[in-house]
């Protein structure tokens, strides 16, 4: 089957099996409506959702990876950059405080706006501040940062986390890789994340690279244009 082929599959299965999940969602999340679930069953209960929950980032993830092969252009707009940020930590605040982890946001004054396709830059970010959040350390920090420059925006998410080995650092944004450590194996994920990241940044018309060290964190610098770019309709 030749690769196009093989996208357009993937993103109509993928389209299609996101009803089905957010159906199934809605019925669990129903059921303590209908009457009082026993410890046992309000276990199964948030297994199951924690389950779909699961599935339906998997979709999201495979519906990414659709649009990035089929190398559609961007719906551009104005992107407001320190209110994406602000709404980013905002969104995983509850996560940060249940790993004791401190989050502190340093956006220059009147950073204005670029042009951007916002759901799809919000994600990366997100995905960038969250897993600042995931591979730290108990009691650790998390800064996320954003100044400009004439023709450019320069975000920065630095953890003080278990760091990237220097082995590891050249294939971080390959599909499918992940880092093989002890203090790794205990968190889950695909494999994808970071190169949906790279490619929805380049898109853009961006950069995205690091630094890193074992046992003292990691440092994504992101640099995004202010002007207009090809890849915008």
């Amino acid at each position: 089957m030749p690769e196009s082929s093989w996208t357009e599959v993937v993103g109509v299965i993928a389209h299609d099996l996101k009803t089905p999940i957010t159906s199934v969602k809605g019925y669990l999340e129903l059921i303590e409506q209908v009457g009082e679930l026993n410890e046992r069953q309000q276990q199964f209960s948030e297994r199951a959702l924690n389950s779909l929950k699961h599935m339906e980032q998997l979709v999201g993830l495979l519906l990414e990876l659709s649009w990035i092969d089929a190398d559609r252009p961007l719906q551009c707009d104005d992107c407001d950059v320190a209110a994406l940020l602000t709404r980013v930590v905002s969104v995983l605040e509850d996560m940060a405080a249940r790993r004791e982890v401190t989050c502190h946001l340093e956006i220059e004054p009147h950073l204005g706006v670029i042009p951007a396709e916002g759901r799809r830059l919000e994600q990366a970010i997100l995905n960038l501040v969250n897993n600042a959040i995931k591979y730290n350390r108990q009691g650790g920090n998390v800064w996320v940062t954003a100044k400009k420059s004439e023709s450019h925006v320069h975000l920065t998410i630095r953890d003080t986390g278990v760091g990237i080995a220097p082995e590891d650092q050249p294939y971080i944004f390959d599909r499918f890789y992940r880092v093989r450590s002890h203090s790794h194996e205990h968190i889950e994920g695909t494999g994808l994340g970071l190169s949906i990241v790279k490619a929805v940044i380049e898109k853009h018309g961006g950069t995205i690279t690091l630094e890193s060290a074992l046992g003292e964190g990691t440092t994504f610098f992101v640099t995004l244009p202010r002007a207009r770019g090809a890849s915008c309709e």
